[in-house]
């Protein structure tokens, strides 16, 4: 992956639970620093109150790019789905050194 390309997370969540509940789901994103160190940002998803066994189908898409309040580094990037407080699926994204070629 190169700066300004874009990662999607998609989600189906099954509420398991005999009884109606209010999900607060979030997603963290561990980006790569300088020194092979992270830092972490948490990220609003959505907060919803499905019925006992209800499916949601969630989905977000992000721009990789620098801001001025963030610089992007090359390396691994880890990102965490996170329901009610608690991590329920991961995955990671490398990015390249350089930018792609136009």
């Amino acid at each position: 992956m190169h700066l300004g390309e874009t990662i999607t997370i998609d989600a189906d969540l099954v509420s398991t639970s005999p009884d109606d509940q209010r999900l607060v789901v979030d997603y963290r994103v561990h980006y790569a620093r300088l020194g092979g160190k992270t830092a972490a940002k948490v990220f609003k998803l959505r907060t919803f109150d499905p019925l006992a066994g209800q499916c949601a189908k969630l989905g977000v898409r992000q721009a990789i790019r620098d801001f001025s309040t963030r610089r992007h580094y090359p390396g691994r990037h880890e990102v965490e789905l996170i329901v009610n407080g608690l991590t329920m699926a991961s995955f990671a994204f490398d990015i390249a050194s350089y930018p792609a070629a136009a």
